[in-house]
């Protein structure tokens, strides 16, 4: 369950005078259930709104009352982040990934393991290449290989090599 605040109006609206307002947290599931609940609160100056939410929990939603009661707006004394509960990244972590990789790239350690992973598929290579010899496979990757050697002849033969 979360936590929402609404905004019901109470008095003024009239001839030009700012409408005043109560605030009120309470607890629902979802938007629509919140929704539903303040769709119930109508008073002769409007209907209900809902203000903020989800909140986390009580103490957020609290917080957020507390700054709407005092004329303030929700997180007038932390970042609106903090004031809805939201947890937002730092938009320049990227930069520091950036920073991390060039890092990265000049140590020893990286490019050891970077051999090692190149000598493993050459292995493999070796690996498979022997076991499919004389085998249907290994025919059948000889005769396409074949093909393909005769076809980019062909190609380069008229103008259009593939490079």
């Amino acid at each position: 369950m979360s936590w929402w605040v609404m905004r019901t109006p109470v008095g003024g609206g009239y001839r030009g005078q700012p409408v005043s307002s109560t605030f009120a947290e309470f607890q629902s599931a979802n938007r629509l259930t919140a929704q539903v609940y303040v769709s119930k609160h109508v008073t002769q100056f409007g209907a209900s709104v809902i203000a903020g939410g989800p909140f986390k929990d009580k103490a957020t939603a609290d917080k957020f009352l507390a700054d709407m009661n005092a004329g303030g707006f929700p997180g007038a004394s932390d970042t609106i982040a903090q004031a809805l509960g939201v947890n937002v990244p730092n938009p320049l972590a990227g930069v520091a990934a950036i920073g991390d990789l060039a890092n990265r790239l000049t140590q020893k350690n990286t490019w050891v393991r970077v051999g090692e992973v190149i000598a493993g598929l050459i292995l493999l290579y070796v690996g498979l290449n022997a076991m499919a010899k004389d085998t249907a496979v290994g025919n059948a990757v000889q005769a396409a290989n074949q093909s393909a050697k005769h076809a980019g002849e062909k190609l380069k033969g008229i103008g259009m090599a593939v490079k």
